[in-house]
């Protein structure tokens, strides 16, 4: 995904967490742990979404520091949905809303 000339990979790609870099110059602005294979990054209001087999994440786009992260009982089985206020996450038969503020 690029978004204001900074590209972002996930650890499907890198197999290194969270990675942006910059699209002009390749330099490498931040690195993060967080991310797993599987799920596509989500652009919205400044950060990062994203997950992994049983886990969500919240970045800062900017920085890359982790805003909140959310574990599951169960595999998350869907892509994360993003809205203004809510991130939802499916896990096998449940449905999270996730109201954290964002």
């Amino acid at each position: 995904m690029v978004v204001d000339n900074t590209v972002y990979a996930s650890g499907a790609y890198t197999g290194d967490g969270l990675v942006a870099v910059d699209a002009t110059q390749g330099t490498t602005q931040w690195k993060s742990a967080e991310s797993g294979p599987g799920f596509d990054i989500i652009h919205a209001n400044g950060y990062l979404y994203s997950g992994g087999t049983d886990s969500a994440y919240c970045l800062d786009a900017t920085t890359g520091e982790t805003q909140w992260s959310f574990t599951t009982d169960k595999i998350i089985s869907e892509p994360l949905a993003i809205n203004d206020s809510e991130a939802y996450v499916v896990s096998e038969n449940t449905l999270y809303a996730l109201t954290e503020e964002f």
